[in-house]
């Protein structure tokens, strides 16, 4: 057989590479197996090359995105955080107040019943104007001590009547440590003649206040459990005149399909695909107006320096002098951006107390420095993720802030 002299090395008698004799090979042109390497060959680097370079741009635009979404949430929580530490306190009397009305119905995973926020004392019908009574006084019967039991739920009041599930009036928590008759003496018989009007009165000047037997008994009562989370957070300036009020809704998401639902009245099995949480908040200013919530009807004790009516802060309400109750849902913003949902948020307080009130108090508990643990989960809404079209990890905040007055910003 015929060698041939490009693949065959005549001097040493060796078989040359084709890759020898494509580099040696004094022909013009290249054959069609040649062309056919060499394009395989390129398509294959384009290809790698292209592959990577849309890896690269979808892993930047993930990147981008993810750090967007981790700062917008960062953003928001600081703002959460700083609000609170700002110079808030907690809010005992209102949270008195709930426990009072004792409400565990839920809706939309905050309390379903209003506490009326202090400015409502009604025995029949809370939505009129008719604001009823002023505080009651607490106070101990023949034989009995008042302290045992509190005074809104049984007879040891002014009244005196059961008032559990009514809403209280401002200052009633304060109360609820002083016993205005602590030697169990009702007085009948000092006060003659009409002596059943004066009742508990030991130097009958028609007050019950400001006689010998009124005594500070430094103990008692508690106004949440601490080792349960609190619904919604009450919190209260250091001076006592601005209240911010946070809750947690959750409500069907306005970005949903036609047929999507968000089941969240069924607490036991929701469904929570198309739900949207959000975390809630608004302000109250502290008034002077009397019982009556009229700053315009002469009284005497319009003006006095006592805070007795709370009305929504105008910076969430274009209209002067709203007077908080149910209308409250109306006037409370959200917290956080409609890209966030807020999910699992927890609100945990210490002591369950006021230490400034309970100083007679043999728990431990009730010495500690007040304090709030907070912790949620924040997840892109769907008005986001339609923008993203890929899942994003949940991002989780936990921490704890003290309440105390001695730090805050005075």
């Amino acid at each position: 057989m015929k060698k041939n002299k490009w693949l065959y090395n005549t001097e040493n008698n060796k078989i040359l590479s084709p890759i020898f004799y494509i580099l040696n090979s004094k022909k013009k042109a290249f054959t069609l197996v040649e062309i056919l390497i060499s394009i395989t060959i390129f398509s294959f680097i384009i290809t790698s090359w292209f592959y990577v370079f849309s890896n690269v741009s979808i892993w930047k635009v993930k990147l981008v995105e993810k750090t967007n979404i981790e700062k917008e949430a960062y953003y928001f929580s600081e703002k959460l955080f700083e609000e609170i530490k700002k110079w808030w306190v907690i809010d005992y009397e209102e949270y008195f107040n709930r426990r009072v009305v004792w409400n565990t119905t839920y809706q939309s995973w905050h309390y379903l019943k209003d506490t009326w926020y202090w400015n409502f004392w009604s025995w029949w019908i809370v939505w009129t104007t008719n604001y009823w009574d002023y505080i009651y006084l607490c106070r101990s019967r023949n034989w009995t001590s008042m302290w045992t039991w509190w005074c809104f739920n049984n007879t040891f009041n002014s009244y005196p009547w059961n008032v559990k599930t009514k809403p209280q009036r401002y200052w009633e928590y304060s109360i609820q440590f002083i016993d205005y008759n602590s030697n169990k003496n009702n007085d009948t018989s000092k006060c003659l003649p009409a002596a059943w009007m004066k009742l508990w009165d030991e130097n009958c000047d028609w007050s019950i206040v400001g006689d010998d037997d009124d005594e500070n008994i430094g103990i008692w009562p508690e106004t949440f459990d601490s080792s349960w989370a609190v619904q919604e957070l009450y919190l209260i300036s250091w001076d006592k005149k601005t209240r911010t009020l946070f809750r947690w809704n959750v409500s069907l998401d306005s970005n949903k399909p036609t047929s999507a639902t968000c089941d969240f009245t069924t607490q036991s099995n929701p469904t929570w695909d198309w739900c949207f949480w959000q975390l809630e908040f608004i302000k109250l200013n502290a008034k002077d107006w009397w019982v009556n919530h009229n700053y315009s009807s002469p009284s005497n004790w319009l003006y006095d320096w006592i805070t007795d009516t709370w009305v929504v802060s105008p910076s969430f309400s274009w209209i002067w002098g709203i007077i908080a109750w149910s209308n409250t849902t109306n006037y409370r913003v959200p917290l956080f951006s409609d890209t966030v949902s807020v999910k699992n948020v927890k609100f945990f307080l210490y002591p369950n107390r006021d230490l400034n009130l309970a100083w007679k108090d043999p728990m431990v508990t009730s010495i500690y420095s007040p304090y709030l643990r907070i912790s949620y989960t924040l997840v892109p809404s769907r008005k986001k993720r339609k923008t993203i079209k890929w899942e994003v990890p949940e991002l989780n905040f936990s921490t704890t802030i003290t309440l105390s007055d001695l730090f805050s910003q005075k």
